[in-house]
């Protein structure tokens, strides 16, 4: 901290700053005082004052007659010597060390005064001011240290209280007795023997008497002797009054809201009857809206607002005395605003929400925008933007927003964005009107009418193969569904329908509908499969499309050929002809197309006795054969894919009077059918020898593939009893898995070089009626939308019976159940088709479970259903889904509730809500107030019906509101009546008749209370009980000096008022409701206090009194009417009241005796 002198050293001092703590009065003002002694305050002074002295004229030498006390001029006593610079005709003598004056023993001359000029050094040589004693020879009245005094005494000193001591001195060292001999107003008092002054009654600075001037005498009775002085009283200011403004409350009306800052408004008052700092004001104001000047003039400090609370700014102005400690007064400032049209429309919301059904039809409600204007200007509104396609219209006054009439609305989602404008009319007179704007965003509620469609679904089946022996997770095919709904609800999902329990071989992604393998295929095994693809939207009640799909597994050359028997042995003659084609080799390859075209070979041998065609597998002779015996060649079959196998062929060349068996046919054909049971004899054949030996034995050749026995389903029995040989069933057979067998039979004779011949036994395998009709499926579900006509389509059934012809051939029926529900649907027999036979109500029922049939044509092969075809059964689970056919319902048609007006804006009112028997997107509500709405005063909750306020209530404005409250689903709308009633509160303060009432009573009237005026308020509340209003009073002299009749308002006057002591007085009156425990309204009281003449006129000092104030001095022989003196005296009436401080001098004129 840096400190500063405010003095000018005369020269070079150190400054020191004691460790008092420093007291500050704020953090940024601290009050120093700091000493700094100068050459001045070092020098020495002498007293006590006055320098005067006796000494009787035979005074004894030695004798004291006066003692010298130095000091220097910081007030510290230190070590001094005085000097008797000269003067005293030696006469007296001046001791140094000591001080003491004593007479030398020459004589004095009696009634001589002796002047000494004295003076006072220290040690180190510094010398104090010369002062002079005078010492009289003789007798010396009482001397007062001053001649004069000046006294300050401060108002409100207790009465008897030293204010000072006026001391004098006896030089005959008697006792001395003082007295007041001019005392205006006995105002004071002195004590006889300490000469101490002090007050008979409290003094008050801002009476106007601050000055008083006493004469007060020191006598010695002894002697007779007397001394005066006089004492010079200023009667000094206390900071004991209250600033006080003119105004308890200041109030101005009609101020623009467009007045600009800086602009005067107001200027306040207050006086404060102190005088000095005590007296000096500075203004603040509590709100920071306005500024105050010095002055108090009251200036906007921002724009200013007419749509504030009851359109008012309210704050406190502060005075601030300068005294300390300080003291404050307030005053109420009241602007009332004048509306201007400088604010815009506010819209309740910036954007709105709402829905619609896609089918929604004309004039139905869209949403409601209500916006208000501050300026309390009227309000229209237009749609400037997102009706292009002119499907909303807008009510400009009301603000309701709804589809159009004509020609009917077609929506398109997902959204419409409206922007919507609110113009006010400019009522409120500004210089143009003022618009706002808003969005209302209508989201468009897509309806699940429309199923998934696949639409190439007719194609997937021609052109979708899976290579065999592919790993798992081969790429299929990739199915596509079109769903024309928005949303969820034209979201696609895609599965593969199955039997429980099973597994198709195939996984589908259902995001994407890929289809893919789950395991590794072999065409050999199963060459395609059918699935049921589905493709299912994300609605909450879904829609279900079916695709039939038949998947091809494409061949790989994976298998070799294949021959029928797995040797060839053929006898020939001798002689046989070269071209002649004797045996046929057969091979099949499981494959499919050029990997199963066989191509035939022999292995090579010279010469190549034998040829075989190519294509046809018929050998040939090619050379003759009868240089050999025997001929062993390999027959190779390759398929396209160069695979191949190979079989062994003997040819054993006979003499030509050699011959083999003979058959009784060369080929035989039988039908069996695929029950035949195993052991059941097929057909019997028969060969004969023509050798003497006619017995011969059977072999029925082993074949490679399933058509030549392989494996085993057929085995031979020789027949003793004629030589012949049947044919009989070893294992069960199957049409399904082949329906033709070729069996060659080998049949040798006995011989020495024994010779054989073969047949063909063809065996075709009839289809019986032993294969179930399978659904794909054990449980299908579907659905149907509420409402749709009768014979609409609702699923697709399918089922595979592996038989052929009408053993295969598939019925679909509907079984009935105890339920019902099979009466409402129909079945193509055909296709598997099911329809509708009703229209259905999901708010009935929401759900049918169905049980169908497959049947093929025919009687059952199957044990145990003879007579009946074969079938299978599956469950179709139906849904009815929702459609949007309710409107909202409200449990009541009126609802009724009450709110006090004091209610803050967001109070919730009630919860009214509606029920929908739709259900999902079709019962979501959204509630809307459509009229009764005056200014917007509340709002709703559109998502919950929630009612709150959302503007200020006012009883005195509106006690009964009838909102119209409209339920929506998008479509259907219905409405309920919510009857508010507002309930009166205490929201406004008693108000008086006058802002300032004035009355007067008389000073010093004794016969108390005294009626003074009587004031009068009411209570603009609705309904208030006026009897409850409660008066009191506040300020100067409440409860003291004035008291107030609660009930009447009659104002009393309870002591004996002094005009003299205070003139005047200024005091609130209040008024508050509710038996005193509500609001207050204010109003000034203004009392004057009239005068009387009960103060009698005063001089100064006693008249005629030798030592007195009033002595004048005339000339000898001057004329008549000369002026001797001016005399004036002060009474403390009203000088502006009649005639009781008009005062007037008469002469009296005491005659000698």
């Amino acid at each position: 901290m840096r400190v500063f002198s405010n003095v000018t050293k005369t020269a070079a001092t150190e400054t020191g700053l004691m460790g008092t703590p420093v007291l500050c009065d704020e953090w940024y003002l601290c009050r120093l005082t700091l000493s700094v002694p100068t050459l001045a305050d070092l020098q020495w002074g002498m007293f006590p004052q006055p320098y005067l002295g006796a000494v009787g004229p035979d005074a004894a030498p030695g004798s004291v007659v006066y003692r010298l006390t130095a000091r220097q001029r910081d007030g510290t006593i230190g070590i001094a010597h005085f000097l008797l610079l000269d003067g005293g005709e030696d006469s007296f003598e001046v001791d140094r060390s000591s001080g003491e004056v004593r007479t030398t023993g020459r004589p004095l001359t009696p009634s001589r005064e002796y002047m000494l000029r004295v003076q006072a050094v220290d040690t180190q040589g510094r010398k104090g001011p010369p002062t002079t004693v005078a010492i009289l020879a003789g007798f010396r009245p009482p001397q007062f240290t001053n001649a004069s005094y000046t006294l300050t005494v401060p108002e409100n000193t207790p009465v008897g209280q030293a204010v000072a001591m006026v001391g004098a001195i006896s030089f005959q060292r008697k006792t001395l007795s003082y007295m007041l001999l001019v005392n205006p107003g006995n105002l004071f008092s002195v004590n006889q023997e300490s000469g101490a002054l002090s007050l008979t009654r409290t003094v008050d600075f801002e009476s106007g008497h601050t000055l008083h001037i006493l004469q007060v005498r020191a006598s010695e009775p002894d002697t007779g002797l007397s001394g005066v002085a006089e004492v010079v009283v200023h009667i000094t200011d206390e900071n004991d009054c209250t600033p006080e403004f003119l105004h308890s409350i200041y109030s101005r009306d009609n101020i623009p809201e467009a007045t600009a800052p800086g602009t005067s408004l107001l200027q306040v008052l207050a006086r404060d009857c102190d005088t000095g700092l005590n007296s000096e004001l500075s203004y603040f104001i509590q709100s920071p809206d306005f500024t105050i000047s010095s002055r108090g003039v009251i200036s906007p400090s921002q724009r200013l607002d007419y749509e504030r609370p009851n359109h008012m700014y309210e704050f406190v102005v502060v005075a601030v005395d300068n005294g300390t400690p300080p003291r404050t007064g307030t005053a109420s400032i009241r602007f009332r605003m004048a509306n201007t049209n400088d604010e815009a429309p506010i819209f309740s919301q910036a954007v709105y929400k709402t829905f619609l059904s896609e089918d929604a039809g004309p004039d139905t409600l869209v949403a409601i925008v209500h916006a208000n204007d501050p300026d309390g200007d009227g309000v229209s509104y237009a749609i400037t933007g997102g009706n292009e396609d002119s499907n909303f219209e807008l009510d400009n006054q009301k603000g309701i927003i709804k589809l159009r009439r004509s020609p009917p609305p077609i929506l398109r989602g997902p959204q419409y964005i409206l922007n919507i404008t609110a113009t006010d009319d400019n009522a409120a007179d500004g210089p143009y009107p003022l618009s706002n704007s808003a969005q209302v965003i209508v989201g468009i509620n897509d309806i699940n009418n429309n199923k998934p469609v696949f639409e190439e679904c007719h194609n997937y089946s021609v052109n979708t193969g899976v290579l065999e022996n592919q790993p798992p997770g081969t790429f299929v095919l990739r199915v596509h569904a079109l769903d024309a709904d928005m949303g969820v609800n034209g979201e696609v999902k895609y599965g593969i329908m199955h039997r429980d329990g099973t597994s198709s071989g195939f996984v589908i992604n259902s995001d994407t509908g890929v289809i893919s393998t789950t395991v590794s295929f072999d065409r050999e095994r199963q060459r395609e499969y059918a699935l049921s693809v589905t493709a299912t939207d994300l609605a909450q009640e879904p829609l279900i499309s079916i695709c039939q799909i038949t998947i091809l597994i494409t061949d790989q050359n994976d298998n070799d050929p294949k021959f029928e028997n797995s040797r060839y042995q053929y006898f020939l003659r001798e002689d046989t002809p070269v071209g002649t084609s004797f045996l046929r080799a057969a091979a099949h390859d499981d494959d499919q197309g050029s990997n199963a075209a066989i191509t035939y070979s022999l292995s090579r041998q010279q010469p190549a006795y034998l040829h075989i065609n190519p294509s046809t597998g018929w050998v040939y002779v090619n050379h003759p054969i009868s240089q050999t015996s025997r001929i062993s060649q390999q027959i190779v079959a390759t398929d396209g894919g160069n695979r191949s196998s190979s079989v062994e062929l003997t040819v054993i060349i006979t003499n030509v009077h050699n011959q083999p068996p003979q058959w009784g046919q060369l080929e035989y054909w039988v039908t069996v059918p695929e029950n035949t049971v195993r052991d059941a004899k097929i057909v019997t054949i028969k060969a004969t020898s023509p050798l003497g030996d006619p017995r011969v034995t059977y072999n029925l050749e082993e074949g490679q593939v399933p058509e030549t026995n392989m494996p085993v389903r057929f085995y031979i029995k020789p027949n003793r009893a004629d030589g012949s040989a049947s044919i009989l069933v070893a294992e069960p057979l199957d049409y399904e898995t082949t329906r033709f067998f070729t069996l060659r039979v080998r049949v040798q004779n006995v011989a020495a070089v024994p010779l054989a011949s073969f047949t063909t036994v063809y065996v075709n395998v009839t289809d019986v009626n032993d294969n179930v009709p399978f659904f794909l499926s054990s449980t299908y579900e579907a659905t149907i939308p509420e409402g749709a006509e009768i014979g609409t389509s609702v699923a697709q059934v399918s089922a595979t019976d592996l038989d052929s012809g009408l053993h295969g051939m598939i019925n679909y029926v509907i079984l009935k159940d105890e339920s019902g529900d099979s009466q409402y649907f129909s079945i193509n027999s055909y296709t598997g088709v099911i329809h509708t036979r009703a229209s259905f109500d999901r708010e009935q029922k929401g759900s049918y479970l169905i049980e169908v049939q497959s049947q093929d044509s025919s009687e059952s092969a199957r044990p145990g259903q003879q007579g009946q075809p074969n079938t299978d059964t599956a469950y179709v689970r139906i849904l009815v889904t929702d459609v949007n056919d309710n409107a909202p319902a409200f449990a009541q048609s009126v609802y009724e509730v009450s709110v006090e007006e004091d209610k803050e804006v967001g109070f919730v009112l009630i919860t009214v809500t509606a029920n929908d028997e739709d259900e999902g997107a079709n019962a979501k509500l959204r509630y809307q107030i459509t009229s009764g709405n005056t200014m917007g005063t509340f709002d709703v909750e559109p998502e919950v019906g929630t009612i709150f306020v959302a503007q200020h209530l006012d009883y005195e404005m509106e006690q009964r509101y009838e909102l119209r409250l409209v339920a929506s689903d998008g479509k259907w709308e219905n409405e309920s009546l919510v009857v508010v009633q507002v309930v009166n509160r205490n929201d406004e303060a008693p108000v008086f008749g006058q802002t300032e009432y004035h009355a007067a009573v008389t000073e010093e009237l004794i016969e108390l209370p005294i009626f003074v005026l009587e004031v009068s308020a009411t209570d603009p509340d609705q309904e208030a009980d006026q009897s409850a209003l409660r008066y009191s009073l506040h300020g100067q002299g409440a409860g003291s000096e004035f008291t107030i009749d609660e009930r009447t308002g009659h104002i009393y006057a309870q002591r004996r008022l002094d005009r003299e002591e205070r003139p005047a007085w200024r005091f609130l009156v209040l008024a508050t409701d509710e038996g005193g425990a509500g609001l207050t309204g204010f109003a000034d009281v203004l009392l004057e206090v009239r005068d009387i003449n009960d103060n009698a006129p005063v001089f100064p000092c006693p008249a005629l009194d030798a030592l007195g104030c009033f002595v004048g001095h005339v000339p000898e022989n001057s004329p008549a009417d000369t002026s001797v003196m001016e005399m004036r005296a002060t009474d403390l009436d009203d000088p502006k009241a009649g005639k009781n401080a008009i005062l007037t001098y008469p002469h009296r004129t005491k005659r000698s005796q």
